[in-house]
């Protein structure tokens, strides 16, 4: 034993972990490790699906160029991870970034859309208010949710107020408009960073520590990138709040000019076009379309509405020539058909609900009173497509939780009692199937295809 001892000297645990080869060098194939090719390419496969499938999808909404521009980079993680399969020595380099980058994208998106991309977040925000508060109007006006006909008593119609959100606003709606190819490349991630520690641990970490640095500058440009414009607006916020406050208007309005071109999502704020008609009021600029919106906006929160439409239909020449100038206008006019409706003066209720249409056709607190106003006037058809509207805004966004965390057999009373006032629609048109078929959907869990019955 001696003399093996001194041919053979003790190793310490420190050197025989030293001592290990890499795994790269004594087995450059996978023959001896399946289960990592096995997750290898069920991450590529999940990549692929991330580049083919929709991410994020508004209803009556193209997908941003950004998201085309990510499931484009899908494809390519894609065949960088099916390519670390042939690469012994760069395998798992490959699995760790690719699985990183794929499974960070998401994340990316939701930045973006926070911060930069103010249309998508406000047009999701929106959307998921209109269903939620809708949904409460309706509800408050009968129980039973097999009646179709509902003489709805109150309507709030929700503005977008402001279009200042947070990462948590954007979690909050991905929910509702994060569609598969999202999550696709969030488990092809996971996957392949699994497949970097279960190839080689040690190696993974070593890798980490050594790029430690890159992925602490790749972090800090994102952030300059993505949050960088909005200190400088911010700044400039600042700077016109001071302005206003010692009395030099003009100087105010030329750093909420400065705000908006560092930062777009103002433009659409509500608040901030607001505070501009304030001080155009103050300059005495009653030329400006902002003034004479603040002005009805004014009328309009004492529920004054009808002055309020007065203002607008009066001095605002174009609602499209400023950011969110066309939902405030939208929201009078609905107000006023509001108040037409409950007098029963359905033909001009409709007439105010056309025009707010028009102005905001995506909204779903419009979308539903028209269509009770059309089947009022008799005009079934109109209504029935207006309904299959309604159906297809609750069943993307409204019941999107109620899917995830709740029952199919539980149906939202909104779905439902569009069901039951087609079918109502489409007996007056003499189409008795179509409306037995809609009210066997109206009871039925799940989500029935609006676009399954004829009209």
């Amino acid at each position: 034993m001696a003399i093996l001892d001194r041919a053979y000297p003790p190793i310490s645990q420190k050197q025989t972990i030293s001592a290990l080869p890499d795994r790269s060098e004594w087995s450059a194939s996978l023959k001896d490790s399946p289960e990592v090719a096995i997750l290898c390419l069920l991450g590529a496969i999940f990549l692929l699906f991330g580049g083919a499938f929709t991410w994020w999808h508004v209803i009556n909404t193209p997908e941003p160029f950004y998201v085309h521009a990510c499931r484009l980079l899908s494809f390519g993680l894609a065949v960088g991870a099916l390519a670390a399969l042939v690469l012994p020595g760069r395998r798992t380099g490959l699995f760790l970034g690719i699985g990183i980058t794929a499974t960070l994208l998401p994340v990316l998106i939701l930045l973006v859309i926070t911060v930069l991309d103010s249309s998508a977040i406000r047009d999701s925000v929106h959307q998921m208010d209109q269903v939620r508060q809708l949904l409460k109007d309706v509800s408050m006006t009968e129980t039973n949710i097999q009646i179709p006909w509902l003489e709805s008593r109150e309507l709030r119609l929700n503005t977008v107020m402001q279009n200042d959100y947070t990462l948590i606003d954007a979690i909050e709606t991905a929910a509702s408009f994060a569609k598969s190819g999202f999550y696709c490349s969030i488990i092809g991630g996971l996957l392949l960073l699994i497949s970097a520690w279960v190839w080689n641990g040690p190696a993974a970490k070593n890798w980490m520590v050594q790029k430690r640095g890159m992925i602490f500058a790749a972090a800090i440009i994102i952030l300059i990138g993505l949050f960088g414009r909005t200190c400088i607006a911010f700044y400039y916020w600042n700077t016109a709040r001071s302005a206003t406050a010692r009395g030099e208007y003009a100087h105010a309005l030329q750093q909420y000019d400065q705000m908006v071109k560092w930062d777009q999502r103002f433009n659409d704020d509500i608040v901030y076009h607001f505070e501009r008609g304030r001080i155009y009021g103050l300059l005495g600029l009653e030329n400006q379309q902002e003034y004479w919106a603040y002005v009805g906006d004014t009328y309009a929160t004492t529920q004054k509405y009808t002055k309020a439409y007065a203002i607008y239909r009066e001095h605002i020449t174009n609602p499209y020539a400023v950011g969110a100038l066309r939902y405030r206008y939208a929201y009078v006019l609905g107000k006023r058909g509001m108040d037409c409706y409950r007098i029963k003066l359905y033909g001009l209720a409709t007439s105010y609900w056309q025009q707010a249409y028009k102005l905001d056709s995506n909204n779903l607190e419009i979308m539903y009173p028209l269509a009770m106003c059309y089947t009022k006037t008799g005009n079934y058809a109109a209504a029935i497509h207006l309904f299959k509207r309604v159906i297809t805004f609750n069943e993307e966004v409204g019941l999107t939780r109620s899917k995830l965390f709740g029952s199919f057999v539980y149906r939202k009373p909104l779905s439902s009692r569009s069901w039951n006032s087609m079918a109502w629609c489409y007996y007056k048109l003499n189409y008795p199937e179509a409306a037995m078929q809609c009210l066997q959907n109206a009871i039925l869990p799940g989500s029935p295809d609006p676009k399954s019955v004829p009209l």
